[in-house]
Formats: structure tokens, sequence, C-alpha cells
């Protein structure tokens, strides 16, 4: 019996009892989460009780537990060859599988939790390698092992899932020398962009060559605010779009390093020009040049599209804070809203001012008290407040966007 509680900085990872079944099937239950894992949902508070007895009491499997709430939330574990698991091991190798429930996906708690995993197997455990596997198209699970420094190794077709069905499986791999290698490494700090931005454009350019009309960075890489969990946010304009130019700009994207990082938005000139102007107001403005200029779309833009697009945005996050306050209690999801305000705050300046500030630090110096107080939370926010926080800054945020849709509603 596995009795061995591992603590991380947000996490315990500590065995499954018993009385874990209803947590188990809260997350279990959704579709979202086992069936591209390969295990069936959950059906009831038995099953998972059942699940618990059978599967989860097995050596080095861990309930991963919230320490803000102490509610386990997903799982962890560490398999040796036992011919249940997927990965076909050297002696003495181990495989590590994980997944967690919907409402705390994007958080990072996985690969903090397998991390923590990795410091056991090599640190405490002695093994030489470790494995992890995913089924095609369960691109969430590869972006976690990305993160924790695993390196593809190879793919197997024709694999029988454990729902009975044939899968794709790909294989990715980390030695004891590759973890002592990561273990010099600053892991908090983002890669160079620069060098990515510079392979990225000229595979861009060779795929396209004088069809690409615009290419250019967003989110917070475009502000240089990013972290070492940030997308690479990037803008490409062609001539036209066609889908077979779609299925060649995502066969390259495929062979870029850190290819789970990047999203983004792709069009032809014809939909540009056609976009609806409040929405499309953001991408100009927001969006830092690379290759060509968006600045022929600027005397495009009224002064109705950017009142259009501040109004729409603090409805949106209105009825989203209201709905959520009401029903759902999502911290997540609060915390999602904070960070979507913080562009209806850059909107409403622009409006206020005709000045655009991308930078969330800059800007925060030159708007109202009240949107400061959104874009300090939006920046300190976490999933795992308290539900006391959480009734505060539900109030705040319902509060700000009633003011803005008040104010620019009606003039």
């Amino acid at each position: 019996m596995n009795t061995t509680r591992l603590e991380t900085e947000r996490l315990v990872l500590r065995p499954w009892t018993e009385d874990d079944a209803p947590s188990l099937y809260r997350y279990a239950c959704d579709p979202a989460v086992g069936p591209v894992a390969g295990w069936p949902p959950h059906t009831s508070v038995e099953n998972s009780r059942e699940v618990i007895r059978t599967i989860l009491s097995a050596p080095e499997t861990y309930a991963v537990v919230l320490k803000a709430t102490g509610e386990p939330v997903g799982s962890v574990g560490i398999m040796f060859g036992d011919g249940v698991h997927s990965a076909t091991m050297e002696e003495g190798d181990a495989e590590i599988g994980y997944w967690i429930g919907v409402p705390y996906w994007g958080q990072g708690l996985i690969p903090e939790a397998v991390r923590c995993l990795l410091h056991r197997c090599f640190e405490e455990l002695g093994v030489p390698a470790v494995w992890c596997g995913y089924y095609d198209g369960n691109t969430k699970s590869r972006r976690v092992m990305e993160k924790c420094g695993f390196v593809f190794h190879h793919t197997e077709t024709g694999k029988i899932s454990p729902m009975g069905d044939v899968r794709t499986e790909h294989f990715m791999r980390m030695t004891r020398e590759e973890w002592g290698s990561l273990g010099n490494r600053n892991m908090a700090q983002p890669f160079d962009i620069n060098l990515w931005l510079k392979e990225f454009q000229g595979k861009l350019t060779d795929l396209f060559g004088p069809r690409l009309r615009f290419f250019g960075l967003q989110g917070s890489y475009g502000r240089g605010e990013q972290t070492a969990s940030s997308d690479i946010d990037v803008v490409v304009i062609l001539d036209e779009v066609r889908f077979d130019d779609l299925q060649a700009y995502r066969a390259m994207l495929d062979t870029l390093e850190h290819r789970s990082l990047v999203c983004g938005f792709v069009a032809g000139e014809g939909e540009l020009l056609g976009w609806e102007k409040s929405d499309l107001l953001q991408l100009v403005l927001d969006t830092r040049p690379i290759v060509g200029t968006l600045d022929g779309l600027r005397p495009l833009f009224s002064d109705s599209d950017v009142r259009r697009a501040v109004l729409i945005g603090a409805c949106n996050i209105y009825h989203a804070c209201l709905h959520n306050f009401l029903h759902e209690r999502n911290t997540a999801a609060l915390a999602g809203l904070y960070k979507a305000a913080r562009f209806t705050v850059c909107m409403k300046h622009y409006l206020d001012t005709g000045e655009y500030i991308a930078s969330m630090g800059r800007l925060a110096g030159s708007v109202s008290a009240d949107s400061r107080r959104i874009l300090d939370v939006a920046a300190t926010v976490n999933n795992d407040m308290s539900g006391e926080t959480f009734e505060a800054d539900s109030r705040m945020l319902l509060d700000w966007a009633g003011k803005v849709i008040r104010e620019t509603g009606t003039e």
C-alpha cells in the first residue's frame, strides 16, 4: 500500500482513500477527461470507489490534492513494467501517467505534479529513465510532457487502448542524464523568442513565399511580458486561405520546437477586410508586426467601432461573471475573466484618450483607480482563491463592468 506523501508549492500528492470517491467521480465522470487518455468516464460514486480499491490503490499512485481546498482534483502515478501500461521499458525504467479535472486545465498544476514525481523517480527511487505516452490528438498531455522536458522517442500504430479501440500512441522519454541537465537550467525563464521567430519566419516564407502578406506577434510575447508558460500567439495573413494552406501550415508548425505553445490567427486579405470592425480593431492595435504591416486597415475604423469594442467586452465580462457567481462558483473561470478584462481596460483607455498602451504594466499607471484595481487583481489572481476572495473579486468585477456598460452604452 502506498503511504508516501509528497508536496509542491500548490499541491499535496497523497494516497487515494475510499472517502475520496465523491471528488473522484466529480471530475472523472466528465467525458472530456478519460476517453482521450484511454479510459471510460466514471458512471457513479460507487464506480469511482471501486476504481480507488482496484486501480488507484497501486504503489506510487497519488491523488492530486489542492492545498488551498484539500480536494482531490486529479491523479498522477509512477508505474513500473507491469504489462498494463503502454511504454515498453528497459529494466528499472518507469512510466508516469496523469490526469486532472477540466476546471483545472491550463493552470500548470499537472506539470508541477509531474516534476515532483520526476524528482522522486531520479533522486529517490534510482530510476534510469522515465517514459510518458499519449494517444494521437491528446495535445494537452503532450504539452505537459514538453513543459517538463520529455523528449520524443517513437510512435507506435495499431495500439489497443484500455477502451478496446485501435489508436496511434506517441512515446516520450527522459533519462537520468537529461534530468540532471534540466536541473542545471533555470526552468522558470522563457526561451529565446527571437531565435524561435527567426526559424519560424524562415519556414513560413519558404512555405508561402510572396503570398505572405503579414506576420506578427500578439499576446504576452508581443508585449514583452511573457513567462515560461506563455503561448506564442502568432498572426499570419495570406493573399487568400484555402484549406490545403491550413493543412500545410499545420504540418510546418509540427516541425517546430515548442509547438505546443503556438496559437494565433490565420486569415486571407478578403476575410480581414470584411471582419467585424470592433473585433478587428484589437488585432490591428495589439499585434507587433514582423513582416508587413496592418496600418492600411486603420482608416477603416471609426470612433463607434472603438466604443462597440469596449461595450461588447464589458457586456461579455458582466454576463459571464454574473453567471459564474450565481451558478458555477468556479474560481478558475473568475481568474480567466479578470485576465480578459485587461483588454477591455486597454480599449476603454484608447476610447477615452486616443492612446493605445499594449503593456499592462504601463497601462496601470495611466487608467482610473477602479480600472487600476482590475489590472492589479488580474496580475495576481490565481485559481485557488478562498471563498471570501471569490465573493469580493466577483463583486469588484461586476461593479466595474457594470459601470463601463453604463458609461459606454449611453454616450
